[in-house]
């Protein structure tokens, strides 16, 4: 039993003789290293402490983090693309009153084509006068998972000036894109007509024969 004592003194003597060591060395470490090693420790002398093992390996891991976005190399933007922000710059709608009344005519709106129909069908002179001062882009609804396309031709014909679809997709829709701006050079634009730009012309999208104050060229 005198044995069995002896070799346990020293054994935990050796322990703190150990921890006394490491503690030095985790003080000459750099943060990361004493947090490896801090993990380590529990690993081996406590795998029954689930909760500090995983907040010791939580922290590890924002460190590496924090450590990994400072050390990011910001590339600066090219000059033409970052000057186009004063056009184009990404607006939220709440409604063609409150655009109206804004005024910001640099501002692009961005809408599904499910809320683009629903604008369509219950204000379609709305819709179209918007579109005399603002940019808006219209995009496939979420649920096309199979890259599918809506018909561009609907919002062109009230005057939106961006309709995004799936160029994958070798379907009509994209083929009447391709074929609509081979037109004016293959340029990619193509002039609305005058009732669609002038403020005083009235144009209702269901009613293409009949224009109220039809501009004169």
């Amino acid at each position: 039993m005198i044995e069995d004592s002896s070799q346990s003194m020293d054994t935990g003597s050796a322990a703190r003789a150990l921890a006394n060591k490491q503690q030095s060395q985790d003080s000459d470490s750099t943060d990361d290293e004493a947090g490896e090693k801090a993990v380590t420790r529990i690993l081996v002398g406590d795998v029954d402490d689930e909760d500090q093992i995983l907040s010791s390996l939580s922290a590890l891991n924002k460190k590496a983090s924090d450590s990994s976005r400072a050390n990011e190399i910001r590339q600066p933007l090219v000059t033409e693309l970052s000057e186009l922000v004063i056009y184009m710059r990404p607006g939220k709608f709440k409604s063609f009153v409150d655009c109206e009344n804004r005024q910001i005519s640099s501002e692009m709106y961005s809408m599904s084509e499910i809320k683009a129909i629903e604008l369509l069908k219950e204000q379609p002179e709305a819709f179209v006068n918007h579109n005399k001062r603002q940019i808006t882009r219209i995009y496939p609804r979420g649920s096309r998972v199979d890259s599918s396309n809506y018909m561009p031709l609907i919002f062109w014909n009230c005057g939106c000036q961006m309709a995004a679809i799936n160029l994958q997709t070798p379907d009509l829709p994209n083929q009447m894109n391709s074929a609509f701006f081979e037109l004016n050079g293959k340029s990619g634009y193509i002039l609305k007509p005058n009732c669609m730009r002038k403020p005083n012309a009235k144009f209702d999208t269901f009613e293409l024969n009949h224009v109220e104050n039809p501009p004169q060229d």
